[in-house]
């Protein structure tokens, strides 16, 4: 499959054999470390169990209501604790913590009642799966959150602990949202044939006291993702068509505080 946006099922995407970024992440470490992740596909923690239906409360409330239901308020251990979640999993729900099933679903109805934030989903293509076969002959995919074709932007949402916006800066060095802010422009702009116009991070503060903010991804935080990522596509291409994966170099390393900690530190 070439192309996008399709609309398809979060698993066809998942199973399609294009490389997508979450899988050039893992190369950040060592070539070893990213052929392992591939061999061994990571099982979904709660939290990423929680991200996913909150997303799905943001971006398709319908399913949302289709797919959970709240845990009962009562003990799962004892008898009618027992029947209390047999009786809410009925027509085949998953099962949220009522704290979570309703936050997520009044996130949701704040999103979409706020005159700014609902912007980000008038006219937007959501859950978009998009293949893009790279110069090198190697098949990229991308599914991205939100794109709003008449603008050319895209929306992706991140759920976080903190909005403050230097705890999410650092999130977002630490987890690669900057590669793959890159790496999704690059992709759609490919199979568009157009540059994306902006790439937009939609943040939601995890609690009970949530919280929303919009964050502009800056051109030197994108060229930075771009670099990242094109090196680790790079790396990878090279492995793959050598069946040669290195680990970790076998020497001797020196584990220093680096200038930039000195500077700062009250300790010296």
């Amino acid at each position: 499959m070439i192309g996008g946006p399709h609309d398809v099922p979060e698993q066809s995407y998942r199973s399609d054999g294009g490389l997508n970024i979450s899988a050039l992440k893992n190369m950040r470490d060592c070539a070893a470390k990213a052929k392992w992740h591939l061999d061994n596909p990571k099982q979904p923690t709660p939290d990423m169990l929680a991200g996913t239906a909150l997303h799905m409360a943001i971006l398709e409330p319908e399913r949302y209501e289709r797919t959970y239901a709240p845990k009962p308020d009562i003990k799962a251990t004892t008898k009618a604790g027992k029947a209390a979640v047999l009786e809410a999993k009925s027509g085949g729900k998953e099962l949220l913590a009522r704290l979570d099933y309703d936050g997520f679903r009044e996130m949701a109805e704040r999103i979409r009642g706020s005159a700014f934030y609902a912007k980000f989903l008038s006219n937007a293509v959501t859950e978009a799966s998009w293949f893009y076969e790279h110069h090198s002959g190697r098949r990229l995919k991308a599914r991205t959150d939100i794109w709003l074709p008449d603008l050319n932007l895209i929306v992706d949402v991140k759920s976080v602990n903190n909005l403050n916006a230097l705890k999410f800066y650092r999130s977002a060095k630490d987890y690669g949202y900057d590669a793959q802010a890159a790496y999704y422009c690059d992709v759609v702009a490919g199979v568009t044939g157009q540059p994306v116009q902006g790439f937009i991070f939609l943040v939601v503060e995890r609690g009970e006291d949530r919280g929303i903010r919009a964050f502009m991804a800056g051109p030197r935080l994108i060229d930075r993702g771009r670099k990242l990522y094109k090196n680790w596509l790079s790396q990878w291409l090279y492995c793959e068509a050598t069946g040669v994966w290195p680990g970790h170099a076998e020497q001797l390393e020196t584990l220093e505080i680096p200038a930039w900690e000195l500077g700062d530190s009250d300790e010296f």
